[in-house]
């Protein structure tokens, strides 16, 4: 009995890997030299029926081959634990494959690689459900299409149809990229926290949506501890700051919208309001007015005075008006000039004011302030005339006995302050 083993040992001549197995029929010839001189002489010659399972029998459908070492299969799906592969390459069911390596380099430790052929071609690891359904899957691509960013790596998941969708995108081929999701929400649980930058190197976060705070969740801006001291118990929100200014900024640039702060209680709404001059209104209704000026205005829109009421005021405890050491004044009118400090008459005879004269009937002391005017300056001609209280007074005109003071005609007119002023009755 003679066995042999086909495709072990070193090739006499030729090579094993040369033969291709697909063509035609192959046999095993075995000659013998009889050392009689006649040199080898045909034994035996046998076609070969079956070939070793790496190289695959011959048929009229491309197989295995080992080329170079190196092993291909041509002819359908190849299964490992199944006996009808589905894909070109099937475990078959709770079937695992692992990969091995101690390499370090990223671009060298590859153990799955996958590469398009086209730009625009999108290689996948995708996952389907037992009808063959795709629900999620890895991709990348170099060149979108319908509008999809380039060079990008996605992360997609099905919707309701079916579909895979972009979820997840990382952008890549640049020293810096932006991350971004499509058809999704971003969730944070367990730690409960998200945390951008560091206490040195702080990050920014921007907004271009609707952002929502929970019922009764707080925010709190600045340097303040929050994580162990939390906001204040009486605020929903809190701005603070170690050192420098607490600031809220609403800014609104330049044209007719104004910036405006709304408190609302039900159906009643207060409204802060800059709109060049500050307004506060409630109900939409202008309460009150603070122009560029400084002029107040209470119910009144546009407040010609330091503070213009529409309506009384009422002072139920302390003092109506302080305001220095000044008196009550009235703005008049008078026939001539009179300076501050003078006093002024009334001509009996035409009933006009003047600077004082002999025979006059005292009115009051010309003065340039009071602590109240009883009245609006009508035209430019009238002057501020102090009628009750004390004034600055020109020693000149007026006569002193003692402390009381005297018109220039000898009339009592009031009395002269230990600090120099006149004080009118």
């Amino acid at each position: 009995m003679l066995d042999l083993v086909v495709g072990n040992g070193t090739d006499g001549s030729g090579s094993l890997n040369d033969i291709d197995w697909t063509q035609g029929t192959v046999f095993v010839q075995i000659s013998i030299d009889m050392k009689d001189g006649n040199g080898y002489r045909v034994f035996k010659k046998e076609p070969i029926h079956a070939v070793p399972f790496a190289l695959a029998a011959g048929n009229s459908n491309p197989g295995w081959k080992l080329q170079s070492n190196q092993l291909s299969y041509t002819a359908g799906n190849v299964g490992i634990g199944t006996d009808k592969p589905e894909e070109a390459l099937d475990f078959g069911v709770n079937k695992a494959v692992r990969f091995k390596t101690t390499l370090t380099r990223l671009n060298e430790s590859a153990m799955i690689k996958l590469k398009w052929k086209s730009d625009s071609a999108k290689p996948a690891i995708m996952w389907v459900d037992k009808n063959d359904n795709p629900r999620a899957a890895l991709y990348t691509y170099r060149l979108g299409i319908n509008g999809e960013p380039d060079s990008v790596f996605c992360i997609a998941t099905s919707d309701s149809k079916g579909n895979l969708i972009p979820r997840f995108n990382i952008p890549w081929g640049y020293n810096k990229v932006e991350l971004s999701t499509t058809n999704s929400e971003f969730k944070v649980s367990g730690s409960k926290k998200f945390i951008v930058g560091t206490s040195g190197s702080p990050g920014q976060t921007a907004f271009y949506g609707d952002v929502y705070i929970g019922a009764g969740k707080k925010l709190g801006i600045g340097d303040k501890d929050w994580e162990n001291t939390g906001v204040e118990e009486y605020a929903e929100m809190e701005i603070y700051q170690e050192s420098k200014n607490a600031q809220l900024l609403l800014n609104q640039a330049t044209g007719s919208a104004p910036a405006a702060i709304l408190l609302k209680k039900g159906d009643n709404t207060w409204k802060i309001e800059n709109n060049d001059n500050l307004h506060i209104f409630y109900n939409d209704q202008d309460v009150i007015t603070m122009a560029q000026n400084g002029n107040l205005g209470i119910g009144i829109v546009a407040p010609t005075e330091k503070v213009d009421v529409a309506g009384n005021v009422k002072v139920s405890v302390g003092n109506s008006f302080i305001s220095g050491t000044r008196g009550t004044a009235s703005y008049m009118t008078l026939s001539g000039s009179c300076p501050a400090g003078d006093l002024v008459g009334l001509n009996p005879a035409t009933g006009e004011l003047r600077d004082y004269q002999a025979g006059d009937e005292f009115i009051g002391v010309a003065t340039e302030n009071a602590a109240f005017i009883a009245n609006h300056q009508n035209s430019t001609g009238d002057i501020l005339v102090g009628t009750h209280g004390q004034f600055t007074v020109n020693s000149g005109a007026i006569q002193i006995d003692g402390h009381k003071a005297l018109t220039p005609d000898g009339k009592l007119i009031g009395y002269i302050l230990s600090n120099g002023n006149l004080f009118i009755r």
